[in-house]
């Protein structure tokens, strides 16, 4: 079984616990333009905190977050959230500070990281990035940080996040310790 047909399955399994049992609205980054969202199996994953209560496909989810991972040669990134439920406000500390919630959360991002062993974690944001160091110990030196998406949006720093995952394809080559032009693509590095 391909590592897409393991994620497909580990989907499946937090639909059925979170939005079956519990009545729970879940969300995954979809395929779109060229980038596989939470089917992308290279060696490299994008995390961010939680899905949006908002509609996929906004300004900054793909002229931002899609279009910069496209660019970059990053389309088989695979892409997920801590949470996989959508919060708002107060609701996304609540969340986190629910013990028996963050466990259940913990444990499929853990094994998101089993089934990919991403040489590189990219965390949207530093609140990502703090509990990914604190979910992940163990790979801490895989962990890297940029700005999030929403913010670049929001604060018209576009340019700051176009040069954050440029960086983060540079790291990633380094750490392939292979050289691949940009916008060759490095999908076929695993």
């Amino acid at each position: 079984m391909d590592k897409a047909q393991v994620l497909s399955q580990l989907r499946r399994a937090i639909i059925e616990e979170l939005c079956v049992k519990q009545w729970r609205d879940v969300w995954f980054f979809p395929e779109r333009d060229e980038v596989k969202g939470w089917y992308g199996a290279a060696p490299i994953m994008f995390a961010g905190l939680n899905p949006s209560m908002g509609t996929f496909s906004s300004k900054a989810d793909r002229f931002l977050l899609y279009k910069y991972i496209s660019q970059n040669g990053l389309s088989d990134a695979h892409i997920t959230d801590l949470l996989k439920i959508r919060l708002k406000g107060k609701l996304v500390q609540e969340g986190f500070d629910d013990t028996e919630l963050v466990q259940l959360h913990k444990a499929w991002l853990m094994e998101e990281v089993r089934l990919l062993d991403p040489n590189l974690i990219v965390a949207l944001g530093r609140t990502t990035f703090k509990y990914l160091k604190a979910w992940l110990p163990n790979n801490n030196s895989r962990i890297e940080w940029i700005h999030h998406y929403a913010w670049a949006d929001r604060y018209r720093k576009e340019a700051v996040f176009a040069q954050d995952v440029a960086n983060i394809r540079d790291k990633y080559i380094e750490l392939k310790g292979k050289y691949l032009p940009p916008n060759q693509g490095v999908q076929g590095m695993h």
